[in-house]
């Protein structure tokens, strides 16, 4: 069992994300507070997902407060059961607030058919479809892009989280089939353009090219990149093969600890709350969620350090 601390910096981004949409007894200030979430490491979490597999439910009350949480694998099948979870305990809860993974999603994005949603944007599209039906509004349980990277940056080389991201949120997608209808380096140059760089990811113009990726890679690999046999083991953040998977280890938990707070801060004002999060991301914040219901934590986000 690991502790997440989380600093007021941490604090002050959950506050202002969710400030613009929340009620006036949500909007507190900051200040260097620093919450202690119980949270399962995420080589620990590796194991679990080998033996259970699937999705991962936490559903938790305390008297009139509700909690449900669905991890899931991110699948874009809309008969994968995870969608029947997602359709079953959101009808039961009937929430009055709604958290997602992957950042704010546009109040004009609308999606007439469930499979279409789902097939468009996985569990965050029916998420969106679900909440439209019952007019409820559908929040981020992350922080920005723009947010994580100024964090990160603080704490790690920019060449190494600028190579992790590369193969985490570029690669990892392409080679599943996400904008694979381009060459490789066509679709790269579109991440950089309408990802990293929008988000505030710090990059010279010697440093968005294909080429400087590749030769990045190389170094760091040791070998030629190439999709196909490109090592993403070196890269996954639940094995333990190194600094990039400690970096996305780091990733993972930082937003955590934000998805805790928000969670925490929103059931303050509603009695019910529903998550739909990664599967990984579950399995390592229960213990959290449980504490956060049992009310161990109920001083953490007002107690000065």
């Amino acid at each position: 069992m690991t502790r997440i601390f989380i600093s007021g910096t941490l604090l002050l981004l959950a506050f202002s994300s969710m400030r613009c949409t929340q009620p006036k007894s949500m909007e507190q200030t900051p200040h260097d507070y620093s919450p202690a979430y119980r949270t399962m490491d995420y080589l620990s979490v590796a194991k679990v997902i080998r033996h259970q597999g699937g999705p991962h439910v936490v559903n938790l009350k305390n008297n009139e407060k509700r909690l449900i949480v669905v991890g899931c694998p991110h699948s874009s099948d809309p008969d994968a059961v995870e969608f029947k979870l997602i359709e079953t305990y959101f009808n039961d809860l009937q929430p009055q607030i709604v958290f997602n993974e992957g950042g704010e999603i546009p109040d004009t994005l609308h999606y007439e058919h469930r499979d279409r949603a789902i097939q468009n944007r996985a569990e965050i599209g029916l998420l969106k479809f679900l909440c439209d039906q019952h007019q409820i509004k559908l929040m981020s349980g992350d922080f920005s892009e723009n947010e994580e990277f100024n964090i990160m940056l603080k704490r790690h080389p920019k060449e190494t989280l600028f190579l992790y991201y590369v193969m985490e949120r570029f690669c990892n997608p392409y080679r599943y089939g996400f904008d694979a209808d381009k060459p490789i380096a066509i679709a790269y140059g579109n991440f950089i353009r309408s990802y990293l760089l929008p988000n505030g990811f710090p990059l010279d113009p010697s440093q968005q090219s294909f080429s400087y990726f590749t030769n990045l890679y190389k170094q760091n690999v040791g070998e030629e990149f190439d999709i196909k046999t490109a090592d993403f083991g070196k890269f996954d953040f639940l094995s333990d093969a190194g600094k990039f998977t400690a970096v996305g280890r780091a990733s993972k938990e930082v937003r955590d600890s934000v998805l805790l707070t928000k969670i925490q801060l929103a059931l303050k004002t509603h009695d019910r709350v529903f998550v739909a999060f990664g599967g990984a991301h579950v399995i390592a914040i229960e213990q959290a969620l449980k504490d956060i219901m049992d009310g161990k934590m109920e001083d953490q986000t007002s107690r000065p350090r």
